[in-house]
């Protein structure tokens, strides 16, 4: 059975699946565009303030501080050790008490000693003694008197670390729209400080983003692949596992070499390369969801890159897959992206200007980058489809084209070899276009398909009926058996002619099932009428029955097309009698148990072949000859002359 019509629910799955990952990319980037700055480095923007706001100006704030500090003196701190240590040296120095009595009051009073008085305190204590002693008691007493006052460190520095604690912190205004720091000015502490205060810089979540970037991009990438499968799993699933994989990793290249050159080149994207292969090699429906996939995760792995260039990557993806698909040669993947350049660049101009700020010749030249983009991943993708034509064993629609070619080597030696086998191809293909279009299957392949669907007659081309120009039939002189072996080879021999002539190894299932395990009646009739003891199984088609929407249409079509050639009135009626008949009869037989084909299906194929048939095998006018128009002339002036003589 064929799988339900699910189109509307993919479509809306395909849309959310993509929200939520551009939803958790943009997330968790924090369209700050600035988790990579750092002290020191060339500001990569002009940021300006997004709102009003008061921050504090740490530099006035520290300047106020400082002088308030300075404006406090050193604390000092009386020693009492050390004034005891005087005291007692003074007392055991040998002198009278009338000598040094004086200085110690002095010494000892609350307020202390200067260092300028005591050479006065000395001069009166050595009054009355000789010059030597007057000398000895001078330098014993200045020996003796040791400063009592020191300075107290903590104490000041607490003194000070309050007075500057008490200074009220300065505040700056900064207005909406005031630039912070212009683009490629050096990134300070302090100009960090304010981008943080304003919300435009995090540097404490700078690591947690980098490890969720990395995740991210990881999952982001898992999700490309397993969401393409999903909705791509009709057409995908026929791809085989290297095809698979050169999608693969054609995607993950573009995604590295993107990345790297927009680092070098800002507005040179050539992820088209991707969505344009894609479409030619696989579907439309696919091309677009694993552009914008691949637009959107390249716009992540660009850091930061801006709205202009992510709107232009998405743009670019989705317009080069709905171009190529408009163009009927393989210029188009040349054509396609180019055109997609040029509206992805006027779209990233247009905005530019618009948002205003930007100088038109600085926004020109990112646009004039992505319309060279375009064009490079045109050129890209046309050298990448040999390539995956031949060593990946993909088939395109101009793959397809150009193998329907008359002048093609096996078609032309069909024509000239096998002329009536052409002509029933013809027929043929016209009839499984038709009806396996409005199957909406792949009604080229159909076509192409039935053309190359009896080549294995050009073995022995004068054995098929369609070639028999002559009223003798070399089947008359042979047995029902041999006949039997003759009919059936053609099928293995069309196989092996595609082989040698390197044709799709699609066609080998065109050429394999378009008889399926029928019986070949009238060999089987004529095997019958000579003995008793013949088996139907000995004249049957060895298969393999239609597995496929296209080869089973195929079947039908074979089967219908010879019948009606022999209807002697070929009107709707009759060939709608023929239609069904042939139908009824391949259901009984079973040869559709393989194929997706439903009742309703064969509806559709039914009207399909009515419709072609009949405007095949229309009536002509019977067109009277040149002698009998000049008989009737004779006759009519013959009969006019006579009654003018009477």
């Amino acid at each position: 059975m064929k799988p339900p019509n699910n189109k509307i629910w993919v479509i809306g799955l395909y849309f959310l699946s993509t929200l939520s990952i551009a939803g958790l990319i943009y997330t968790v980037q924090d369209r700050s565009e600035n988790t990579s700055l750092a002290e020191g480095q060339n500001s990569p923007l002009t940021y300006t303030a997004p709102r009003e706001v008061l921050i504090i100006n740490k530099i006035s704030t520290q300047r106020a501080r400082e002088t308030a500090r300075s404006q406090i003196p050193t604390i000092f701190s009386v020693d009492t050790s050390t004034e005891q240590l005087v005291i007692e040296g003074i007392l055991s120095s040998g002198f009278k008490a009338e000598t040094y009595l004086p200085l110690l009051e002095a010494y000892m009073s609350p307020d202390g000693v200067s260092k300028d008085q005591i050479p006065v305190l000395l001069e009166a204590a050595v009054v009355g003694n000789t010059a030597t002693k007057r000398e000895d008691i001078r330098l014993t007493l200045n020996r003796l008197l040791l400063p009592t006052y020191q300075p107290n460190l903590e104490l000041t520095e607490t003194a000070r670390d309050a007075a500057a604690a008490a200074v009220a912190p300065i505040m700056t205004s900064l207005n909406a729209g005031q630039i912070i720091v212009r683009e490629g000015e050096i990134l300070t502490t302090e100009t960090l400080r304010v981008l943080d205060k304003v919300g435009l810089y995090r540097a404490e979540t700078q690591a947690l983003r980098q490890t969720l970037t990395t995740w991210l991009t990881a999952i982001a990438v898992a999700g490309l692949l397993s969401s393409a499968v999903f909705f791509g799993r009709r057409h995908l699933g026929a791809l085989a596992p290297g095809q698979f994989f050169f999608l693969v990793i054609l995607s993950l290249l573009l995604l590295v070499i993107q990345t790297f050159v927009f680092t070098t080149l800002e507005g040179l994207l050539i992820i088209a390369v991707a969505p344009v292969l894609i479409t030619v090699l696989v579907s439309e429906t696919v091309s677009l969801f694993w552009g914008v996939c691949l637009a959107v995760i390249s716009s992540f792995l660009m850091l930061n890159p801006s709205l202009e260039t992510q709107v232009s990557l998405v743009i670019l993806a989705v317009a080069s897959a709905l171009l190529v698909r408009l163009l009927p040669n393989r210029l188009s993947l040349l054509i396609a992206p180019t055109l997609g350049g040029a509206i992805a660049g006027s779209t990233y101009l247009a905005i530019t200007l618009l948002t205003g700020g930007t100088p038109i010749i600085a926004a020109f030249l990112p646009a004039l980058f992505i319309f060279v983009g375009g064009f490079i991943s045109g050129i890209t993708a046309l050298g990448l489809l040999p390539i995956a034509e031949s060593a990946f064993g993909f088939l395109t629609n101009f793959r397809l084209l150009e193998l329907s070619n008359p002048n093609s080597p096996l078609l032309r030696r069909l024509l000239t070899e096998a002329p009536g086998t052409y002509q029933h191809s013809l027929v043929i293909s016209t009839l499984a276009e038709a009806a396996v279009q409005s199957l909406q299957g792949n009604q080229l392949l159909a076509r192409v398909g039935a053309l190359y669907h009896d080549v294995g007659k050009l073995r022995r081309p004068r054995f098929f009926i369609e070639n028999q120009f002559s009223e003798e039939n070399p089947h008359d002189h042979i047995s029902p058996h041999l006949s039997y072996l003759i009919i059936t080879n053609h099928v293995r021999e069309g196989l092996d002619l595609l082989r040698r002539y390197r044709l799709p190894r699609i066609f080998n299932t065109f050429v394999a099932q378009h008889h399926g395990t029928t019986v070949i009646s009238f060999f089987y009739k004529k095997a019958l009428e000579e003995s008793e003891s013949t088996e139907e199984l000995n004249f049957r088609y060895p298969g393999p029955k239609p597995d496929s929407l296209e080869s089973a249409v195929l079947m039908l079509a074979d089967s219908v097309e010879p019948g009606s050639r022999t209807l002697q009135n070929p009107n709707p009626s009759n060939i709608r009698s023929l239609i069904d008949k042939v139908f009824d009869q391949r259901l009984h037989d079973n040869q559709l148990s393989n194929s997706p084909l439903t009742l309703r299906d064969l509806a559709v194929v039914a009207n399909s072949f009515e419709r072609t048939l009949t405007a095949i095998l229309h009536k002509r006018i019977a067109y009277p000859t040149a002698e009998e128009i000049r008989s009737l002339r004779l006759d009519r002036n013959y009969r006019r002359n006579k009654k003018v003589s009477s």
